[in-house]
């Protein structure tokens, strides 16, 4: 579930490798 709402994210604003893991998206 969470991979699909990043790869939104992602799509929408693109970010660059190293915020990845972002800790603002872990819960």
């Amino acid at each position: 579930m969470y991979l699909i709402a990043i790869a939104r994210l992602v799509n929408e604003f693109p970010l660059p490798p190293e915020t990845e893991a972002a800790p603002v998206l872990e819960p």
